[in-house]
């Protein structure tokens, strides 16, 4: 017997699944809309979009949903399916939820043959079954290209959940500048994609002009954190980041962190009393 079929024999039995053999579609990526746009809010035009079920593929070239967005950023992507020998029936129920990775890569086409092609830029989400509404961003960070995305059910989920790579809001003043905070989560590659590290943007933008970074720096956690549940909150006079951290304390309880933002490049920690 080969090593792999001890443990899928284990994984199912864990998860009180059932093999009936029957043919069946099953979904590989959920259809998808979204708008994809650049560090300054300029819409991202002609940058190929592709979805994969699959954590290894990196370069989302295997079977899920393809597309290009449009002048405005707009993309949509097809649901995909493949037919399967063996309906896998399971007691873990997955409540509509559905999980897949994104890539984007500008669109090579006119450009000369010696031209710099940008890198491929790969992130998570957390999305539904039914169909997703996608709001991704695509930055900068440590000399590479990143993807965040916020993904929203088409249709009422049958369970909410409260994950988003990207927080958006609150104000900041640093003499005649002012502008809003820009919170990005960084995933890591893995099947869940969970946690990662979080960093912080001051955006500025003056009337009829694009949106300007004046300044990015990385959450210090320490430890990676959760997207799920993080928030950008406004608290008294000030604003603050609340994140919760991957690591644990000895007993197993959570910990939780937050951080004041203040004008560009300014974080402080709230320390628990």
């Amino acid at each position: 017997m080969k090593p792999i079929i001890p443990l899928l024999i284990a994984a199912c039995f864990m998860a009180a699944c059932i093999p009936i053999p029957v043919k069946h579609q099953e979904q590989v990526t959920p259809d998808a809309v979204g708008r994809l746009t650049l560090e300054n809010g300029a819409p991202a035009s002609q940058y190929f979009i592709a979805a994969t079920d699959d954590d290894k593929d990196r370069t989302c070239s295997k079977q899920g949903g393809h597309g290009v967005s449009d002048s405005v950023g707009h993309f949509e992507l097809p649901e995909t399916s493949v037919q399967r020998k063996i309906f896998w029936l399971t007691m873990m129920e997955n409540f509509g939820m559905r999980r897949y990775w994104l890539c984007v890569r500008p669109a090579a086409s006119g450009a000369p043959s010696d031209a710099r092609v940008e890198a491929l830029s790969r992130t998570f989400v957390f999305g539904d079954f039914r169909g997703d509404s996608l709001d991704c961003l695509r930055w900068s960070w440590r000399d590479t290209t990143r993807l965040s995305c916020n993904a929203e059910p088409t249709h009422e989920p049958m369970l909410a959940h409260h994950y988003k790579q990207i927080l958006r809001g609150g104000s900041w003043a640093d003499g005649d500048l002012s502008g809003s905070y820009r919170v990005l989560f960084v995933v890591q590659d893995g099947t869940w994609a969970s946690t990662g590290r979080a960093v912080v943007q001051w955006i500025g933008r003056a009337p009829g002009t694009l949106n300007t970074v004046r300044a990015q720096a990385d959450l210090p956690t320490r430890d990676s954190v959760w997207a799920l549940n993080a928030s950008l909150d406004h608290v008294g006079d000030a604003w603050q980041v609340r994140v919760k951290s991957a690591r644990r304390t000895t007993w197993g309880n959570d910990i939780w962190l937050t951080y004041t933002l203040g004008a560009p490049g300014s974080i402080h920690e709230v320390k628990k009393d």
